[in-house]
């Protein structure tokens, strides 16, 4: 039965540190402005809004979203596993 519990604690820790990765990568990939000029040239801003340029922004939000929420997820799978 002791075995049971173990494997099942390591299991869980798994894949807590597995959703932690992801979100942490999911977070430096979409959680930060990824077109910067790093040359300092200005940018000209026109009053239209590109529909692209909205899209993206959409996307980034979520992905960034989901990975501060799987970084929380496997904090906690991880957490919890240390109380089994």
């Amino acid at each position: 039965m002791e075995l049971d519990i173990t494997l099942t604690y390591r299991i869980i820790s798994s894949i807590g540190l597995f959703l932690d990765i992801i979100g942490a990568f999911l977070i430096f990939k979409f959680g930060l402005p990824q077109n910067l000029n790093r040359e300092g040239h200005d940018v000209i801003v026109s009053g239209r809004k590109n529909l692209d340029e909205l899209k993206k922004v959409m996307w980034y939000d979520i992905y960034s979203t989901l990975g501060i929420g799987m970084l929380i997820i496997g904090f906690t799978l991880q957490l919890g596993a240390n109380w089994l």
